[in-house]
């Protein structure tokens, strides 16, 4: 049974899986690596895997939103590209990122289709699909960013870091404010893309996934508890391995 890795290059972090077959064993995050990092592979192999192991990995199948990053993995003899139009999922536009239609694809094969994807990245991105087929979807800044922006863009206004619980919506602080304004707008706007969801397929599963999926996922409980006290029966999970899902169905199908 063939140990191998899943790799996807995002804008701020690398993820990674290691699987066995279609055993995932453990996922994990770094810095997207340096050029002499990758041009070593397989040697350098060892300082990226976690502790315990089954054997070592003899694949990697990888996907890049990065051009620099791609360029670097493409020279890889071990690592397998994720070629766009290869993925099984129907009516993709162009320039539709590769990380969305992994996790769209994990999402359809793991939870059954239809199926709609939030993920909470550096963008927040909002993906539909109906059977194994791109419904449409959304983008905006992720949270970070939101606030990232705020603190950089203006003279006046300080940096503010992302919140575990929810702000006081009538906030008496700018920080707080800034905190308010981002959070509660966000999830507000994004439960109305969840109710018009639900009115077109309305036995579908919602996801929440990326790097801030589950603070989100969680932000979101806090603000609905009375409405859905519990998400996950009304149909709404967080998994933070979606694209790795995906990874794991484009390469059963590829091999």
């Amino acid at each position: 049974m063939t140990t191998w890795l899943a790799l996807v290059v995002g804008n701020s972090r690398s993820h990674w899986a290691l699987f066995q077959g279609n055993t995932w064993h453990t996922t994990w995050h770094t810095p997207p690596l340096s050029s002499e990092h990758i041009q070593s592979l397989p040697h350098s192999l060892a300082n990226l895997l976690p502790e315990s192991i089954p054997e070592p990995p003899t694949e990697i199948w990888w996907a890049s939103v990065v051009p620099e990053q791609a360029a670097l993995w493409q020279q890889v003899d071990m690592a397998h590209e994720v070629v766009r139009d290869l993925i099984p999922v129907q009516g993709l536009y162009t320039n539709l990122g590769v990380d969305r239609i992994l996790a769209l694809l994990g999402a359809g094969t793991t939870y059954k289709w239809p199926v709609l994807v939030i993920d909470a990245g550096t963008a927040l991105t909002i993906t539909g699909g109906v059977r194994e087929h791109f419904a449409g979807g959304a983008i905006l800044p992720g949270l970070r960013l939101q606030l990232q922006s705020l603190g950089q863009g203006t003279a006046a206004l300080p940096a503010v870091e992302l919140p575990t619980s929810l702000p006081l919506r009538w906030a008496t602080e700018t920080g707080p404010a800034m905190q308010s304004g981002v959070l509660y707008t966000t999830l507000v706007g994004l439960q109305a893309y969840m109710a018009d969801w639900w009115k077109h397929a309305p036995t579908s599963t919602i996801l929440f996934t990326g790097g801030d999926g589950k603070r989100l996922y969680e932000l979101m409980a806090e603000l609905f508890k009375q409405e859905t006290p519990d998400l996950v029966e009304s149909g709404v999970r967080f998994d933070e391995n979606l694209a790795f899902w995906g990874l794991r169905a484009y390469r059963n199908a590829a091999t």
